[in-house]
């Protein structure tokens, strides 16, 4: 069993549209990215990481989901069944 499924998240997520899902990973980088100063007090400092390289992995991961929304919205139908993938 995978894990969406024993929570019952996929039949939510299935009945989302792409936009929709769109929004929701737009939603969560803008909720990541406005704790961003709390996740680099968070790193910790017996690690190898220096501050610039958690800037870069904090920044990098918002950064994909901002991609991946925008990515989504311009090129997935609003619907919930992609029925042929334009490039």
């Amino acid at each position: 069993m995978r894990i969406w499924e024993a929570n019952g998240a996929e039949p939510a997520l299935a009945g989302l549209t792409f936009h929709e899902r769109a929004a929701a990973l737009k939603a969560l980088a803008q909720y990541l990215n406005a704790r961003r100063e709390s996740y680099l007090r968070a790193v910790p400092t017996g690690t190898a990481a220096t501050l610039g390289d958690s800037k870069f992995d904090i920044d990098g991961g918002i950064g994909v989901l901002f991609s991946y929304a925008s990515r989504a919205k311009r090129e997935l139908p609003n619907d919930t069944k992609a029925h042929r993938w334009r490039r």
